[in-house]
């Protein structure tokens, strides 16, 4: 009986740290997110003058920011989660199997953001300046349903950036109308400030799940 608590114990042990790496990988990728979306943006906005530049049609040249953005996204995002799945591997010197340890949350989060954004980059004016936000709200939301319901894990910082996405689309869609320009501004500032506090969110309480008693 003894040996079967200990046993019982050590895989308390187990979950609790594969629960940190995946926050602290979800932390991770949300930041970057915030990082590299505004990027994006900036150069998305600026596709009647870069597409000039480069020589290329405008909605091709739209396309390709969009395509590259995701896959530079898709690809920190899988190596994140693979790299905490290696770590939880080498610690306990097992196999891992689980789908947060096995990248799974970032192949598909990245593959609803690729289809989303895909769908966003073909929306016309004034309405294209939103779209990025409500496809990046929706591929959120969208998500953490899907983590919560299929893979039984709960990220309420996906909830976090996915409400803050939502709500602003609402103002800015109708500041998209008056001024176009300054709506492109506050839809970067938007998206990086919903990034930033969903990832430092999970920053913040991945230590957390340490210390918690069963």
């Amino acid at each position: 009986m003894q040996e079967l608590q200990k046993v019982n114990e050590a895989l308390i042990v187990v979950e609790k740290y594969s629960d940190y790496l995946a926050r602290k990988a979800w932390g991770k990728t949300l930041i970057i997110w915030g990082i590299i979306v505004p990027i994006g943006l900036i150069l998305y906005f600026s596709s009647p003058s870069l597409s000039v530049l480069f020589d290329m049609d405008k909605n091709i040249f739209s396309a390709l920011v969009s395509f590259m953005i995701v896959f530079i996204g898709i690809g920190i995002t899988l190596f994140n989660f693979l790299s905490a799945s290696r770590v939880l591997k080498t610690k306990n010197n097992r196999s891992v199997s689980s789908p947060k340890e096995s990248g799974t949350h970032g192949i598909v989060i990245g593959f609803i953001w690729f289809f989303l954004f895909l769908l966003a980059s073909i929306i016309p004016e004034p309405y294209s300046v939103v779209s990025t936000i409500w496809a990046a709200g929706l591929a959120i939301i969208i998500s953490f349903l899907l983590l919560k319901y299929f893979f039984h894990d709960a990220f309420p910082e996906l909830i976090l950036v996915g409400i803050i996405l939502l709500v602003a689309s609402l103002p800015l869609l109708i500041i998209a109308v008056i001024d176009g320009d300054l709506a492109r501004l506050a839809t970067v500032v938007v998206f990086s400030i919903s990034f930033l506090a969903g990832g430092f969110y999970s920053y913040t309480e991945a230590p957390k799940i340490l210390s918690r008693t069963e």
